[in-house]
């Protein structure tokens, strides 16, 4: 992919994806986190659309890259993903960045 390819060629040579939306749900957004040094993955329990949101660990710092869902999104997915996020947020510790 070109995107996977110019962000190495900057040096960002780890990547982490989330999780696809199921097949039935497909949605064609998604969220990418991109680092110099090797990144694991965290999980943030409950997401509505795993899609919108990946957390990973850098060294010391956890990263929370979230492309929160628009308003009338169905289900109250913003709410929920909202939710999930801040539950996940406040059983860490450390530094972190959203």
């Amino acid at each position: 992919m070109p995107w996977t390819q110019a962000l190495a060629e900057a040096g960002l040579r780890h990547l982490a994806l989330a999780k696809p939306a199921a097949a039935e749900r497909a949605r064609p957004l998604s969220v990418l986190t991109a680092a110099r040094d090797p990144l694991s993955e965290l999980e943030i329990a409950e997401l509505p659309w795993p899609e919108r949101g990946l957390a990973t660990r850098v060294g010391e710092l956890e990263i929370v890259n979230l492309h929160s869902p628009v308003s009338p999104s169905p289900g109250l997915a913003k709410v929920l993903t909202h939710g999930a996020v801040y539950a996940h947020l406040v059983r860490g510790s450390g530094p972190r960045l959203v």
